[in-house]
């Protein structure tokens, strides 16, 4: 059963990616051959690519929504109606399209009242860019956990074991922000830590962990969010996401344009089909891959890391079965197929608990 979920989930969010590709593929077309603004102003470009990009999530959600609900029904994992479930799928998206929102807004002023036709306006565009994401990979943690229905740990003992457990780990700061979040129509257990540093993130126990797991497992597993907090692994992974960006985009972007341009010079007749081609291959779809592939590559990583962190401080014994507890709960198999296991966001179970038992 947990194989034939795993696979029908994976594969609805594998349709989801080629919807929103396809969305966006079909509204940068339109934008190349309807709107002369899209390839004459870098910023509106900008703007036109980020509103096709939300839209294209939107759509996509609500297309895939029925699909999603009868797989949850089917597998007693909600017990929400449909108009309820959509509700609360098109929220979730909806938080997370905030940044994109802010994006379009920044660059759609830039193409109203800044010329976009010096040589300065690409640097200009990346740096904007750049600037604008970093900035808001501070404030979402803050933003999307706004949004959560949370509450204070209702249990002193395990306040206080949080409490005991942070000053063990040498995790300082806002301590406090360290809630339960009531899960309603749903089956699922996990937990989360969101936030830059050690001052100033929070923990989020999801469902009803303390049901599920004992107190030590529960130690552990928010030993693993701390671990996560202590090592600053957010702020390292917005780090590495704008390095790749400023890479990836650069040279596949040069590349674009070197091809177009040496084509022209050869005298070749290019029609306005290949050019967009390129700048979709070039510019958008090639290097978005490339980076979401490295990202998932270097949370994989810190996954592991922070579960060594998390055995040294508490037990390996505890984490290991309190994932394995959370895996069964959550339908996740123990062990991903080999070629889906390079795009999962965190290493199989199997794997993380293989690396507990080395540990002393």
């Amino acid at each position: 059963m947990i194989r034939k979920y795993f696979m029908a989930s994976f594969a609805i969010k594998l349709l989801s990616i080629v919807l929103v590709g396809l969305g966006i593929v079909a509204g940068i077309a339109y934008m190349f051959f309807q709107v002369p603004m899209f390839l004459n102003n870098d910023y509106f470009q900008v703007a036109s690519v980020t509103v096709i990009i939300v839209l294209a999530f939107l759509v996509s959600s609500i297309i895939l929504a029925p699909f999603e609900y009868r797989l949850e029904r089917k597998y007693d994992r909600t017990t929400l109606d449909y108009g309820s479930y959509l509700g609360y799928k098109i929220r979730s998206r909806l938080v997370f399209l905030i940044p994109f929102s802010i994006l379009f807004l920044i660059f759609l002023l830039y193409s109203l009242f800044i010329p976009s036709e010096d040589a300065y306006s690409i640097p200009f565009t990346y740096v904007t860019t750049l600037i604008v994401i970093f900035v808001i990979g501070i404030m979402m943690p803050r933003i999307y956990g706004s949004f959560l229905r949370k509450e204070r740990i209702g249990n002193p003992e395990l306040s206080k074991s949080i409490q005991d457990l942070a000053s063990r780990m040498g995790i300082k700061g806002r301590i406090e922000g360290a809630y339960q979040v009531p899960v309603r129509g749903f089956k699922v257990v996990n937990a989360a830590q969101l936030g830059f540093g050690r001052r100033h993130g929070r923990i989020y126990l999801i469902g009803n962990i303390e049901e599920l797991l004992t107190k030590n497992e529960v130690e552990a597993v928010v030993a693993h969010e701390f671990a996560h907090m202590k090592s600053r692994h957010i702020l390292k992974l917005s780090v590495i996401l704008i390095a790749l960006m400023i890479g990836m985009y650069a040279v596949f972007t040069v590349s674009a344009y070197t091809v177009l341009y040496s084509l022209l010079l050869t005298g070749a007749d290019i029609s306005g089909g290949l050019i967009l081609l390129s700048m979709i291959l070039l510019d958008y779809v090639a290097p978005f891959i490339l980076v979401y592939l490295v990202i998932l590559k270097f949370r994989r990583m810190f996954e592991f890391e922070a579960d060594k962190i998390a055995a040294q401080s508490t037990s390996p014994k505890y984490l290991a079965n309190s994932l394995l507890k959370l895996a069964d709960y959550n339908l996740l198999p123990k062990k991903f197929p080999r070629i889906l296991g390079g795009l999962m966001s965190h290493p199989s179970i199997s794997d993380r608990i293989e690396r507990l038992q080395q540990i002393k």
